[in-house]
């Protein structure tokens, strides 16, 4: 059956984010930085060349550890940010799961049929109690599976309800392999996150027995 809770999104986490490109940008500044400034402050403290070499090659090495260590803490704490994303998503995905799993099960287990049809009309979900009465006819068109017809259904709930958002009742009948059968059909739309109707859900009622009673009076 199509999602109908929203996707789920990681939270976002406190604080500035790190990415590759903020460590490389952090590390070429840090890099600029030190080898403009130390320099010049090497030249003017040490006038003895030799002293200024040994100097300057322990400023190299300086250099080399202390951006590693950064490097090391900043990569970390990356890395960690990236781990609690995944974990935060994947709860929110098992969550959603878990949901889906419930609504499909209470669809199941109702006594009436239940069918969705997508913007275009076609079905994309049945229960098992609407396969039972209609026969499974998920990925075709409502009006050719159910009316064998070639347009919608004149006086359709789901087209109804599609152009008011409101919910619509119409009383069908159909023949199938099992016989000719009167259902209740009840109708209304559903929206997505920005109140775009994407689908209709119907509730279909077995009707036939009333009918014949009634028929028989």
């Amino acid at each position: 059956m199509p999602d109908l809770p929203s996707p789920p999104v990681a939270p976002k986490s406190p604080g500035v984010r790190l990415t590759p490109l903020r460590i490389a940008l952090l590390y070429a500044m840090l890099g600029g930085f030190w080898i403009l400034f130390s320099d010049r402050m090497l030249a003017l403290l040490v006038s003895d060349p030799l002293a200024l070499t040994r100097l300057q090659t322990y400023k190299g090495w300086f250099y080399v550890a202390a951006t590693a260590a950064l490097l090391f803490v900043l990569i970390r704490r990356f890395a960690e940010e990236r781990r609690h994303a995944n974990e935060a998503l994947q709860e929110a995905v098992r969550k959603s799961e878990e949901e889906q799993a419930r609504i499909k099960a209470i669809i199941a287990a109702m006594g009436d049929g239940i069918s969705i049809q997508d913007a275009d009309f076609r079905i994309l979900f049945q229960n098992q109690k609407h396969r039972d009465l209609i026969g499974d006819h998920v990925g075709e068109l409502c009006y050719a599976a159910y009316q064998h017809g070639d347009r919608v259904c004149s006086g359709c709930p789901v087209a109804l309800s599609y152009q008011d958002g409101g919910v619509h009742t119409v009383e069908r009948s159909a023949t199938t392999a099992n016989g000719r059968h009167f259902v209740e059909v009840t109708a209304s739309s559903v929206r997505d996150a920005d109140n775009r109707i994407v689908a209709g859900i119907e509730m279909v009622r077995n009707i036939t027995d009333r009918k014949r009673i009634e028929a028989a009076l």
